[in-house]
């Protein structure tokens, strides 16, 4: 699975916020955000999941495997399949993932979401990330096999969504914004955030 890398070599926070000034005006250096220290990637195929942390969409009722008095039972299901935040009620927008361990990410995660409100034109503190993840084998995408099996694709974006996060990193982070945005708000911003990182790899490869 390609999974695109995000941000380059060091640089101050101001001297990255002066280059994502400069990219708003030119619309067309996306590389000029590669400036801080980390080694992000980010899917090209993703995923959303509307559903709270129950695994039910708000308002419905739970059917009998849903409502399981099996903890463990309920737990792999959320796990391997709903791939939602599993006990909290927030909706990422879309996930980020890192080579680097989750120890070295932790010293960096406000300066990520910093840069993630710049490159979504939000307001300084809208982007919040989740708890870093670290991967194991059995998260990792397969093509086909049957631990990855399509659920659907997303014609509007052209995204495909798969049972597994189709991710290769060591460290893994949802994205999240604030709760009174609306779930299709959401996604756009979601997606527009993945595009723009994309963008950003692709001007970086040209230079």
């Amino acid at each position: 699975m390609m999974a695109t890398p995000l941000l380059g070599q060091a640089g101050s926070i101001a001297a990255r916020l002066s280059s994502l000034s400069s990219v708003r005006r030119k619309r067309t250096n996306h590389a000029a955000i590669l400036s801080w220290g980390g080694a992000l990637v980010v899917p090209a195929r993703s995923y959303f999941w509307p559903f709270n942390e129950d695994f039910v969409p708000r308002g419905a009722t739970t059917s009998g495997f849903q409502s399981s008095a099996v903890p463990n039972m309920r737990r792999q299901v959320l796990q391997e399949y709903a791939l939602s935040p599993l006990f909290g009620a927030r909706v990422p927008c879309c996930t980020l993932g890192s080579m680097r361990s989750a120890r070295e990410m932790v010293g960096v995660k406000k300066e990520i979401a910093l840069l993630l409100c710049e490159l979504a034109r939000l307001r300084a503190g809208a982007v919040s990330l989740g708890p870093l993840v670290q991967t194991t084998e059995m998260m990792l995408f397969k093509p086909g096999t049957p631990l990855s099996p399509r659920l659907g694709d997303d014609r509007s974006s052209g995204m495909r969504t798969y049972a597994r996060k189709p991710i290769a990193a060591r460290t893994l982070m949802d994205v999240f914004l604030p709760e009174d945005i609306a779930l299709d708000e959401v996604v756009a911003i979601g997606h527009l955030i993945q595009e723009k990182l994309l963008l950003a790899r692709r001007d970086e490869k040209r230079c």
